[in-house]
């Protein structure tokens, strides 16, 4: 159950009041924990890959039904438009979401640094792996 920002879990045999009490967790009994402040949700920039779609699907389209209705062309200049901007507008806006993804995968749970990368040598270096001991 959700409340305030704080997930609460109840225990069947706990009152439903008493396990949605913010900043108590009911596990068997209740253990009062300090309050958190609510982690704030990671969002997807949806403006930014609304302006990739617009600029690489809508744009080229408008532009070119008005000069089919401006200088009076043929509707063959909308069709060969049509073809190269679709798929050029599917590549860049799936590459513009794979690349939030990424950022938000980023903010979520970022990359932990490699211990065992090996040094400049080609070795492991064992100051990492194994600290130096006082005697």
């Amino acid at each position: 159950m959700r409340k305030g920002g704080v997930i609460c879990i109840m225990a069947p045999a706990l009152s439903a009041r008493r396990a949605n009490k913010v900043g108590s967790v009911a596990r068997l009994g209740s253990v009062n924990q300090r309050k958190s402040k609510p982690v704030s949700p990671v969002r997807i920039n949806m403006q930014r890959l609304s302006i990739v779609f617009l600029l690489s699907t809508i744009v080229p389209l408008a532009l070119s039904f008005l000069a089919v209705k401006l200088f009076d062309l043929s509707i063959a200049v909308l069709l060969w438009v049509g073809l190269a901007s679709i798929p050029l507008a599917a590549f860049t806006v799936s590459r513009a979401v794979l690349a939030e993804l990424d950022r938000v995968i980023q903010i979520v749970a970022p990359e932990e640094p490699d211990i065992f990368a090996a040094s400049e040598s080609g070795a492991i270096d064992a100051a990492v792996i194994a600290p130096k001991r006082s005697a």
